[in-house]
Parts: structure tokens; sequence; C-alpha cells
């Protein structure tokens, strides 16, 4: 029996990972940093700046999709903070993703942005808009954003002037990672931080 009981408890630590104890900081010092993953270009990480210029050869090996960093790391409810300049971008996009797809994600083009939750719906994982009011990609200047999830909401800050909380039922599923990506030019990133 407890043994049994033992390895129910072990299953679903692994089904369910912990939520996010305790503050992380990356101070993009070096190439190398716990949780963080790098993707879809040759990124560059020093002097608290960590960038990349996407490549066209490779936008078309991953079916026009730029370069990308992760952050593997179980988020509960969480507040995610970064800085971001883009240069010569056409398209910047956050993502908070669960076991099984998207969870939320911010999307900015130069004709505007849009945030979205995401519901399977008859087997199939769909996007749902849900705030079209957010600010279009800025290139040239450092943004600064602010992603809060607490329980079924999430609340958005981009940059001085953007304030924004939208709310669906799939944003309280366990999140296993976050990622920033964008499309054309270069990205660079700042002060990330996440905290519980």
């Amino acid at each position: 029996m407890l043994r049994c009981l033992l390895l129910g408890l072990l299953a679903a630590a692994v089904c369910f990972p912990a939520a996010l104890e305790e503050a992380l900081r990356d101070p993009f010092t070096s190439p190398e940093f716990v949780h963080r993953r790098l993707m879809r270009g040759e990124w560059t990480s020093a002097g608290g700046i960590l960038s990349v210029t996407q490549d066209d050869a490779l936008y078309k090996k991953y079916k026009n999709h730029g370069p990308i960093v992760f952050y593997d790391l179980p988020l509960g409810d969480s507040k995610i903070s970064f800085e971001v300049k883009l240069a010569d971008a056409k398209r910047f996009v956050f993502t908070l993703n669960g076991a099984k797809g998207h969870v939320f994600r911010l999307l900015q083009q130069a004709d505007g942005g849009v945030a979205l939750a995401f519901a399977d719906v008859d087997g199939k994982h769909v996007s749902k808009r849900m705030d079209e009011s957010v600010p279009a990609v800025v290139n040239g200047e450092w943004v600064r954003y602010q992603i809060e999830n607490r329980g079924e909401q999430v609340s958005i800050h981009v940059g001085d002037a953007f304030r924004k909380t939208v709310r669906d039922a799939s944003y309280g599923k366990e999140k296993t990672n976050l990622s920033l990506s964008f499309h054309f030019g270069t990205m660079q990133v700042r002060n990330l931080s996440v905290e519980p």
C-alpha cells in the first residue's frame, strides 16, 4: 500500500511539476544559463544582453518561424518582466506554453497586436482573440514588458502606456515554459526575470 502511494506521488510530481518557488533572473553574461533554451539562430549573450539576427535560410527551414528563446520551468501564477529592442522586425511574439500547447500569446505586428487564449475544440488546439488593442511592434528602442498570470487572468503591460487585463479559463492551466520570438531583423533582450 505504501509503495502504491509513493508511486502515485512520484507520478503526480512528474505529470504536474511544482510551480516556480523563487525568482529567476537571467543576467545574460554567458551563452549558457539554467532553464534557457536558444533555437533557430546564432545567439550571443554578453554584457547583460541576449541578441540574435534572423538567418533567412533557418527561417525557411523552420517553416517561416524566426529565432526563439525558451525558458523551460514550471510556471503557476507568475510575473514575467523583460525588455526587448527590435530592429527591422515585422513581428514579436511572447508565449506561455503548457504541456499540450499554447496557453497565452501576445502577438505584435506592424499593423497592430492581439492577446490570445487557446482552447481544445473538437480535438484541435485553436486560438481565441481576447484583445485586439495591443500596440503594434516597435523597432529601434527598448520596450519594457510585464506579463502577470494569476489564475484565469493575465495582466499585460507594454511600454509606459498600454495596460490591459484579459480573462479566460484556459489561463489557469499549468505552464511548462515561456518563449520570446520574432520574425525578420534582430532582437535584443535584457533584464528578464520571472517571479512567483
